[in-house]
């Protein structure tokens, strides 16, 4: 399997900027996303969603996103592999969680979707 971790520092940065306000005392956690891909496919073309948000597709640095504590959801999504979808609490500083995200052959939600099958909400825009 080939290992690449999702490096999204800027959108990142962007994205957590827009979900904390100023009124907002919620502190950030930190998150690393880790995505594993079946053999002969490229981890680096999945794409992840934060809370239905596209952030960006896979690089192999090691980013450490920073995001709100409480509860958010995870979506990748790869050509090829059924679509990984998954909820964590983010527990805020100073820890640190790790997510494993182990893609498994198959079609993609986003991609069901546009054959007309319903129910699927984070196709990037």
């Amino acid at each position: 399997m080939h290992v690449v971790v999702l490096a999204f520092v800027l959108l990142i940065t962007t994205s957590c900027a827009s979900q904390v306000s100023a009124s907002d005392d919620s502190p950030l956690g930190n998150l690393v996303i880790r995505v594993f891909a079946p053999e002969g496919t490229d981890a680096r073309l999945a794409e992840l969603y934060l809370d239905t948000q596209f952030l960006g597709t896979a690089s192999p640095e090691l980013p450490i996103l920073r995001v709100p504590e409480g509860t958010h959801s995870i979506v990748v999504v790869m050509a090829g592999c059924a679509t990984y979808e998954r909820d964590i609490t983010v527990l805020g500083a100073p820890s640190r969680q790790l997510v494993n995200v182990f893609l498994e052959p198959g079609i993609p939600k986003k991609f069901l979707h546009q054959l007309g099958y319903v129910g699927y909400e984070t196709d990037r825009p």
